[in-house]
């Protein structure tokens, strides 16, 4: 943390414009693609009023807050789960904990990739590609969760596990991008008002997971 700091500190900037090291092709391709942001924005008021009485604001906030009910309990029950559910030992375990997450990785580039070509080619309206990555996101891990309680196969549950936190990375392009979408000038204070209040499902769901799973010897 500390050596991020340092390097945050002498390449960091509050904006393009101000960046020592970015090229004049990359700040004007940075510019250019938010066209509605302001230059000069550290002026602004931000109008908390209006973000708090805003619908889909709040629409934003409830989908961070659900996605990250999901990806936390799978961050921090999935190691249980094979232990207790397929009595996999600690060094088998961790290897097998580690897949879903490094296929992750690959569909974040795949998709990534796909959700630019479709807005560049215009195959989809901003709104509905928003909707649909998010549904992606959240309605495939839903499914996955519900796959994983018909399933005693170690395989695959690994399967399901890994497609969970595949498809999570859809919401990225959906919801989470949705910040530049409703406020470009304060999209920065509208992603710290979802993130503080999502994040607090990364200690209640466990907490309720562990209220539900009482029996820990028999998860399947």
């Amino acid at each position: 943390a500390v050596l991020w700091a340092v390097i945050w500190a002498f390449i960091g900037a509050n904006s393009p414009a101000e960046h020592v090291y970015i090229s004049e092709h990359e700040r004007n391709k940075i510019e250019t693609s938010i066209v509605h942001m302001s230059r000069d924005n550290s002026k602004m008021k931000i109008p908390w009023i209006e973000i708090i009485t805003s619908v889909p604001m709040w629409s934003v906030l409830l989908c961070h807050f659900c996605e990250n009910w999901g990806f936390y309990t799978v961050l921090m029950l999935m190691p249980t789960y094979l232990s207790s559910a397929f009595e996999i030992n600690i060094q088998n375990n961790g290897l097998l904990s580690s897949i879903p997450y490094i296929i992750m990785w690959g569909f974040n580039i795949i998709m990534g990739r796909l959700a630019d070509y479709i807005l560049k080619r215009e195959l989809l309206h901003l709104t509905t590609a928003r909707k649909m990555w998010t549904t992606i996101g959240m309605w495939g891990g839903a499914l996955g969760f519900l796959g994983l309680t018909m399933t005693s196969s170690t395989t695959f549950s690994i399967v399901l596990l890994s497609l969970i936190m595949s498809l999570n990375t859809a919401v990225q392009y959906g919801y989470f991008t949705n910040h530049l979408d409703l406020g470009p000038n304060f999209a920065s204070v509208l992603s710290g008002v979802t993130n503080t209040v999502s994040n607090s499902a990364s200690f209640i769901s466990p907490l309720v997971a562990g209220h539900i799973l009482k029996d820990e010897v028999n998860l399947k």
